[in-house]
């Protein structure tokens, strides 16, 4: 009766934390197709050139569809409960954000290195309303993405220790120590 109970307790916490994880695996899908309209904006708003506007939304489209690859494939292995995809994907967005936040200190660095000193008239030329208001969008983008990889990482890790308690309950109940 409570080994029965306790089932019962893993395959409930088990769904719930797979609903989950995949309302953030959806949310973190629409982020990317939002990061592509906003910067396919702002670069149609910066460059001059159809040659290079075409350029840059084609790189920018093919992170996209390699970003939104790795989310299906991460959603297949949610949807199928399997314990090792789960793993691998989430040690995937760990990498993922390693890399990101090195890129990052690394962009901030050469920026501030190489930006000359703010002469009075800089300060006077503004850029446009729209391109303004996009870099917000990207910015939130970013902190939105943030916080939701994380929340993601933790609960998939979660997700692979409950299955592995899991797995080692039912192989319990199949060969019982006598």
């Amino acid at each position: 009766m409570i080994n029965s109970q306790r089932i019962i307790h893993f395959n409930v916490r088990i769904r719930s934390q797979r609903k989950f994880l995949i309302i953030l695996q959806l949310i973190a899908m629409g982020m990317n197709i939002l990061y592509f309209i906003a910067v396919h904006i702002e670069i149609t708003i910066k460059l001059k050139t159809i040659d290079e506007k075409l350029k840059e939304a084609t790189a920018i489209l093919d992170d996209i569809i390699v970003s939104l690859i790795i989310e299906c494939l991460a959603l297949y292995f949610l949807i199928k409960l399997d314990r090792l995809g789960i793993l691998i994907f989430a040690l995937i967005e760990v990498t993922y954000w390693v890399l990101m936040v090195m890129t990052m200190v690394f962009m901030i660095v050469a920026h501030i290195t190489s930006q000359p000193a703010i002469s009075a008239n800089d300060q006077n030329t503004s850029q446009p309303a729209v391109v303004r208001s996009i870099d917000i969008v990207i910015i939130m983008h970013g902190l939105i993405t943030l916080v939701v990889s994380i929340v993601k990482i933790i609960f998939m890790f979660k997700l692979v220790k409950l299955l592995k308690e899991h797995n080692e309950q039912d192989i319990q109940q199949e060969f019982p120590l006598i």
